[in-house]
Order: structure tokens, then sequence, then C-alpha cells
């Protein structure tokens, strides 16, 4: 299931903090859930709204994600070059000839 809108399922302005989204979530669990409403279309409405919970979580985390590790995304056309396996960097103070023997 998938849901063209999920600030609009849950309520919520875009851009809205985790905090916002839990509280909205809970929110409307509370009135929407199936063994609280005998309403046929509680079901529907009640996986609407955790689809629409669960994107907007994945989004907030890979957005805070990203400002955490400071990734940009740079779409220069070039493909970054592969390497096949670990690569080891020595560190300066043991390369060749900068030792303090």
């Amino acid at each position: 299931m998938t849901v063209t809108d999920p600030h609009a399922v849950l309520g919520l302005r875009s851009g809205a903090s985790v905090e916002e989204i839990v509280r909205a979530y809970r929110r409307l669990a509370r009135r929407w859930h199936p063994d609280v409403t005998n309403d046929p279309a509680t079901i529907e409405n009640f996986l609407a709204l955790t689809v629409a919970y669960e994107q907007l979580l994945a989004a907030a985390e890979a957005a805070a994600h990203v400002e955490a590790v400071g990734v940009r995304h740079v779409d220069s056309g070039v493909e970054p070059p592969l390497v096949a396996g670990p690569v080891h960097v020595t560190p300066v103070r043991y390369r060749r000839g900068d030792r303090d023997d």
C-alpha cells in the first residue's frame, strides 16, 4: 500500500519534526485502531495511517543521517571509481624514510 501524501494522512505540515510525527500517529492510532472502532473502513484507515507514519519516519531518519554524516548529493555525471577490496593506508609516521630510529 502506498500513500500519495503521508503528511496529509497524518494531518501534518511538510517538514514536521519526528516528535510531531509520533504525536500525530499516536493520536490518530487511538481513533482508528481496529480494536477500538467497529467501522468497516477502520482497517483501511489504520493501514494508510501506519504506512504514512513509516514513510515519514524513514525519511526523517535518512535526513538525520545525511545531516549527521555531512553527506551532500552532487550529481556531476561522473561515476566514482570502483575499489576491489579493502584499501590500507599506512599512517604517515610509518612510511619509509620518515622514521626516527
